[in-house]
């Protein structure tokens, strides 16, 4: 027994001139086994983009997940639970027909443990 399902929502427009886009999705998943909690899975994610010229662009990404697992003792199944939360925030430049350059940012934390990581990068895109 459980239950899936999943949401997607993306709009555009503009706003102060500037062209904007954004596109949420959510994901989630159930199972039970002999009417106790089995699985719990959530995905949760947020893309946001500013259009500030039609050359450069300012993009977010928010992303969570939850994952969380039951006991199972006949079938050797120890419990889990794990969570994940990542934000990104990228500028990007277009020169051309596929060349272009993006600096950005991430930052990662995760439990259990507090896990942290930051990312700086820079991205260059050229096709021949």
């Amino acid at each position: 027994r459980g239950g899936w399902g999943f949401v997607e929502a993306n709009l555009r427009g503009t706003l102060g001139g500037f062209g904007v886009e954004s596109e949420q999705k959510l994901q989630y998943e159930r199972i039970e086994r002999d009417g106790r909690f089995a699985l719990d899975d959530l995905a949760l994610r947020w893309l946001g983009v500013l259009h500030l010229t039609a050359r450069d662009s300012l993009r977010t990404v928010w992303q969570a997940s939850r994952y969380r697992r039951g006991a199972d003792l006949a079938l050797g199944i120890a419990e889990d639970r794990q969570t994940q939360r990542t934000l990104s925030l990228v500028f990007q430049h277009r020169v051309g027909l596929g060349r272009s350059l993006a600096v950005g940012a991430t930052r990662q934390r995760g439990e259990p443990g507090g896990q942290r990581s930051d990312e700086l990068f820079v991205k260059a895109a050229l096709a021949l």
